[in-house]
């Protein structure tokens, strides 16, 4: 039997109109969650990998398993600390839980101040804080 403790398993945007593979949620999903097979299985044998998305009720409890299991979960949609010195006014951290969190603690009379987003990928996060970030937001 071949042992897949520690293989690293990535996660990623999920391509638009996605729904969560959970047995019967269907819910919008949030995150792609890349894992690499050690044999190719299952009812896509063409692919060495397999491919879930998840929705945002299901997929901190996936995340927490696969860690749990040995598998690190790597964000391919950028770092944390990049995301932090692009929005140098922001304060940028994670929960235990591994969602990401952003609050913007001032930037001026006219820029944003006392908003927080949240999000499961650093993407997502940044994306979030662009938007809010744009000067055309500011002066409606």
């Amino acid at each position: 039997m071949t042992n897949v403790s520690g293989f690293p398993y990535q996660a990623a945007m999920p391509p638009a109109g996605a729904t969560c593979h959970c047995n019967l949620c269907r819910s919008v999903a949030v995150v792609r969650l890349i894992m690499p097979l050690p044999t190719i299985s299952g009812p896509d044998a063409d692919s060495p990998l397999a491919i879930w998305d998840m929705c945002k009720l299901h997929w901190p409890s996936l995340r927490g398993a696969c860690e749990r299991s040995g598998h690190p979960v790597t964000d391919t949609t950028g770092d944390l600390r990049t995301v932090q010195d692009e929005f140098g006014h922001w304060n940028v951290w994670t929960s235990d839980a591994g969602r990401l969190y952003a609050a913007c603690y001032g930037t001026g009379p006219d820029g944003p101040h006392g908003i927080t987003v949240d999000a499961f990928l650093a993407g997502q996060l940044r994306a979030q804080m662009h938007a809010i970030d744009t000067p055309e937001l500011h002066h409606v």
